[in-house]
Parts: structure tokens; C-alpha cells; sequence
């Protein structure tokens, strides 16, 4: 994950023109990069908390088109038939985390 912020702060560089992690080269808002990288690290947690969030309430992933993973093709084939059988509820339940 250390890689992860030591891009970012690279990124906090070059867009502030800072050369020095830490200081407000040239800035007006009195903002330092360490500053800076705190809110976006702040911002990231709160993101990932309401999403996780959001995916652990009944239906949140099964049901959510953007982070549900389906079955791989062939086991769609094989759940669909299952389903035309009859044990359709143990089929869904199969693929219910």
C-alpha cells in the first residue's frame, strides 16, 4: 500500500509544483502536501466504508449491477437449467456469498 501513497504524493507534487513533501511552495491556501495527501487518504477510507457499506445490506451485491460478479458462462448454463427443474432457490443460494 506504500506504493500507493508514494504515487500519490508524486501526484500532489507535480500538480502543486512542490519539490519538498511537506511544505507550501508557492501556494496561497496555506495547504501542505502532507496536508493534502491526509485528504485524499481521508477521502479514500470514507469511499471504500460507505461502499462496503452499501454492498453488505441485503441485495447490496447480488443486486448491484457494478460489483456483483456472475457465475462464469458455464455454470449459467448449468444454474439455468437447474432452475427450469425446480431447485431454484438452492441454485440462487449456491451463488449467494
Amino acid at each position: 500500500m506504500a506504493g500507493f501513497w508514494d504515487s500519490a504524493l508524486e501526484t500532489v507534487k507535480d500538480i502543486t509544483g512542490s519539490e519538498e513533501a511537506g511544505k507550501a511552495v508557492g501556494r496561497q491556501d496555506g495547504l501542505t502536501d502532507q496536508d493534502i495527501l491526509t485528504g485524499l487518504r481521508e477521502a479514500l477510507n470514507f469511499g471504500v466504508q460507505r461502499s462496503v457499506e452499501r454492498a453488505s445490506t441485503p441485495g447490496g451485491f447480488m443486486e448491484n449491477p457494478v460489483i456483483h460478479i456472475p457465475l462464469p458462462g458455464h455454470f449459467q448454463n448449468i444454474a439455468g437449467a437447474l432452475r427450469g427443474l425446480g431447485p431454484g432457490s438452492q441454485t440462487d443460494a449456491f451463488e449467494k456469498p
